[in-house]
């Protein structure tokens, strides 16, 4: 009711055909106003538990059973708010049966929202997966689904004895001619370093050739395949940060020549989109954890290779570490024996309200800010100036989010280490994009 008498849009007495904007669009602005608050402030920190798999060191904590990071959001969702936004009929559900206007249709929205997630993906490296490869003795060529490759190492045949697992470490063509010359070489024996090509498909070598049968544990970061009239798909993002696939896609509309084109709106959602993957690189996903309730290390994925050298190769026991990559995915060093209890504390997802009774999971102060940025998200539907003068209620909103982050670090003499430790391989040792300094407080940055 309050973001729509801030819209004139809460006289109940006004005919429906008047409103300029409906009840689920304006819970819609509330539902993203709240998680952007939660992906930039951090706010909502909880922990959950589950068990170990015995002889399974990896698990994505979005599909671990009682997850508090559940992936949920789909691409018609997103398809619905941008609807929203420019002007368009609602689609009701699938198959999608509207084709669009002479502005917009929707192969064009489909297409940018597309794309818009693949480069989401592939810029921040927030959603990870793992899998085996076999180990030939040639080039290994990828799925033409992978986008990066993240780590590798070699898993030999368990049944001997004579080779153990092996980190595979990065190289590049300038290393490998300098210091191995002939690469990749021919001998058998243990992998030491991979060479990924530069051209595509995806693929890469190996410097020596695995002397036994086995195969390739990967990481890698993968796009999601084409989106569909014919159903709804999910969307390999967190649900708190699916708004950075939001704007990018916008961007791309905006883009758009002849009738669609709007110069205000493309650049302001390009800030937007470069704003959120630049603050998507540092956040946090796992604060800390517990094996069996008791506190264990948690680290980058990167820092365990290098400093518990071959943790894959240890003999299976109690877990004393746990390593991770992107906002997913987690290893537990060493490779569990048994079931164990793994506690994990996590910036859970944002609990949003559906119905109007809904309590609001925030703090009396959260409120207004929270508002503030709803206010001006509604308002991107009437673009040119009016939605101009709405910046400074954006900027507003970003000041809170600084001012709770400065709490946050008041209280905590080492959030630096809690939240920003496990985010070293995203952001120094594999970094997809390079971040801006400060995004939060720079509001010039954001068309603020």
């Amino acid at each position: 009711m309050a973001l729509a008498e801030r819209l004139y849009e809460g006289r109940r007495s006004m005919p429906a055909p008047m409103q300029f904007m409906n009840e689920p669009e304006l819970d819609g602005y509330i539902r993203e106003a709240l998680q952007v608050f939660n992906a930039i402030g951090n706010f909502y920190r909880e922990e959950f538990v589950f068990t170990t798999d015995p002889g399974n060191p990896w698990y994505d904590i979005t599909t671990e059973l009682g997850t508090l990071r559940p992936l949920t959001t789909t691409d018609f969702q997103i398809l619905r708010q941008i609807e929203y936004h420019l002007l368009e009929p609602q689609s009701d559900g699938y198959p999608l049966e509207w084709d669009g206007s002479l502005q917009f249709n929707l192969a064009n929205i489909l297409n940018a929202i597309q794309t818009a997630r693949d480069k989401t993906l592939s810029e921040t490296g927030c959603t990870v997966h793992q899998g085996l490869v076999p180990a030939l003795p040639e080039r290994i060529f990828l799925e033409d689904s992978v986008m990066d490759i993240r780590r590798l190492c070699w898993l030999p045949n368990r049944f001997q004895r004579t080779y153990t697992a092996n980190v595979v470490l990065p190289s590049d063509l300038w290393a490998t001619q300098s210091f191995q010359a002939g690469f990749p070489q021919r001998e058998s024996g243990t992998p030491l370093i991979y060479r990924r090509t530069s051209e595509p498909p995806v693929s890469f070598d190996v410097d020596i050739t695995p002397a036994v049968a086995g195969d390739y544990d990967i990481l890698t970061t993968n796009n999601a395949g084409h989106l569909t009239k014919e159903h709804s798909s999910l969307l390999p993002i967190p649900n708190d940060w699916a708004w950075v696939a939001k704007y990018a896609a916008m961007e791309q509309l905006f883009g758009r020549e002849s009738l669609a084109k709007d110069a205000l709106r493309e650049d302001y959602c390009d800030k937007r989109w470069k704003q959120g993957t630049a603050l998507m690189q540092a956040a946090p996903a796992v604060l800390a954890g517990r094996i069996n309730n008791v506190p264990v290390i948690v680290d980058s994925m990167s820092n365990g290779d290098f400093y518990f050298a071959n943790w894959q190769a240890k003999k299976r026991g109690h877990p004393r570490y746990i390593f991770y990559s992107g906002l997913n995915m987690i290893a537990l060093a060493p490779i569990p024996d048994k079931i164990y209890s793994v506690t994990v504390p996590v910036v859970r997802n944002m609990p949003l309200p559906y119905h109007d009774g809904d309590y609001l999971q925030i703090g009396r102060d959260d409120y207004f800010p929270i508002l503030d940025l709803a206010q001006h998200v509604g308002m991107l539907k009437v673009g040119g100036a009016e939605f101009t003068t709405t910046f400074p209620l954006f900027a507003n909103f970003l000041r809170h989010c600084a001012l709770y982050n400065s709490k946050l670090k008041a209280m905590s003499l080492w959030l630096e280490w809690l939240d920003g430790r496990p985010q070293e391989e995203m952001i120094k040792v594999n970094p997809a994009f390079s971040p801006v300094a400060n995004p939060v407080t720079a509001e010039k940055s954001s068309g603020g």
